[in-house]
């Protein structure tokens, strides 16, 4: 039989150069699920707050828009309404830099990744409309990194449809709008989940150097480089023989940018420990054990002030946000021990449980002084490991998955019209 001769490669052209559409091709063809998962939750996103001041009435302190300038209305609808809240600070940091000791509550990379991306945005002379733009296009972006790099993750370990489930369940979460808002949530998992991505791909360097980074946007990327130890002593038997010199070298990264950020607080200061101070006199923030927080809302969702035994939650939607608080991390609690049982089944990596896990008891461990559980259902957004919990269990009853998914997009759009409209949820 006659060998046919071999066809050109489609990969490159005749003049050798690289062909960007078979690549762009199959980029869409390898990440299809994630796309069409992120596309259709960013759509969704997008046309929620156009009907949010609708269906809900506005808070007091809302801004008049300026009906006279017909692009008003849909710039707020579209972007503005995406910057609220801690949005502020990392604007004003992006702004104006560290201006004094309150500022420094809030971690470094994000608001630069704002200022030079807003410089860029406005040629040379950013504005606030500038930031918020830049963290809106940061904050879709990174997002998509994060859907695409998960569903690779979990397929190492897992089937096509659980890593899809697991997805859904992420970005079905109440919380899940603060990945598309100029907040830090999307730019950290981005960097988490592309740690342990790169970690499982046993490319170390680049493991650590995403800690590293992560280090310096929340304080839990300390959890992230914790668990990466216990994946790194899974992956080596726990066999110290095994230890590679290189690895181990590059697990001084997450040390150095950590220790460079607060060096930089002390000789700015002279506070080596500057944001842990900043979060505890200007947010009331201290330590506990984490029970103790969990009690505290208790006690403070039982006791009501005499003027307040008429208490009704649509009208004092203040009041409504502990209660919701509380019931995610009780939640969250209950996933933890069933996290727990699945890694004993060997259906979880222990480095997902230690980062779960350290995901729950980080913010336990430092309540604020008038809402113990104040923004949970946001930091525990971070935990993704939780949600392969939440699919394993899914797996075993339908009325579970169904259930879970309805409660979460009631709440996921009650939720993301409040937000828009310039309500505190957490």
């Amino acid at each position: 039989m006659t060998k046919l001769a071999s066809r050109p490669s489609i990969e490159t052209k005749k003049t050798g150069q690289i062909n960007f559409r078979f690549y762009i091709a199959r980029f869409f063809k390898t990440n299809r699920e994630a796309l069409e998962a992120w596309l259709s939750w960013r759509i969704t996103l997008l046309i929620l707050p156009v009907f949010a001041a609708v269906f809900m009435p506005r808070p007091p302190f809302y801004t008049t828009i300026n009906f006279n300038n017909p692009a008003a209305p849909w710039l707020e609808r579209f972007i503005w309404c995406w910057s609220q809240w801690d949005s502020n600070w990392y604007i004003s940091i992006a702004g104006q830099g560290y201006v004094n000791d309150q500022t420094v509550a809030f971690y470094p990379l994000y608001p630069l990744l704002l200022r030079w991306l807003g410089f860029i945005l406005s040629l040379g002379q950013p504005t606030t409309e500038s930031y918020i733009i830049a963290g809106v296009i940061i904050a879709a972006i990174t997002t998509l990194i994060v859907c695409i790099i998960l569903v690779k993750l979990l397929m190492l370990d897992y089937n096509e449809e659980m890593a899809k489930n697991t997805l859904i369940f992420l970005l079905a979460f109440p919380t899940a709008f603060y990945l598309l808002a100029v907040y830090t949530e999307s730019l950290f998992m981005a960097l988490s989940v592309g740690a342990f991505f790169a970690a499982r791909q046993n490319h170390w360097v680049v493991a650590m150097a995403l800690v590293a980074l992560a280090v310096i946007t929340r304080q839990q990327g300390i959890v992230v480089g914790i668990a990466l130890v216990f994946e790194y002593g899974q992956q080596t038997g726990w066999n110290w023989r095994k230890i590679n010199l290189r690895t181990l070298v590059s697990f001084s990264f997450p040390v150095i940018s950590l220790s460079g950020w607060l060096t930089w607080n002390w000789l700015t200061f002279g506070n080596f420990f500057a944001p842990v101070t900043a979060t505890q006199n200007y947010w009331g923030r201290s330590l506990a054990w984490p029970w103790k927080s969990v009690l505290a809302q208790v006690g403070g969702l039982l006791y009501r002030d005499p003027g307040k035994s008429d208490w009704n939650p649509l009208t004092q939607y203040w009041d409504a946000m502990p209660v919701f608080d509380f019931t995610v991390t009780l939640v969250f609690i209950v996933l933890a021990i069933f996290s727990f049982r699945f890694l004993q089944n060997g259906q979880l990596r222990i480095s997902y449980f230690i980062y779960s896990l350290g995901c729950l008891l980080l913010p336990l461990s430092s309540p604020a002084s008038d809402d113990p559980l104040h923004s949970l259902p946001r930091y525990l957004l971070l935990s993704f490991p939780t949600f392969i919990t939440i699919t394993l269990l899914s797996n075993r009853s339908r009325l579970f998955k169904q259930g879970w998914l309805a409660i979460s997009i009631g709440l996921s759009g009650m939720l993301i019209a409040r937000f828009s409209l310039g309500y505190w949820i957490a």
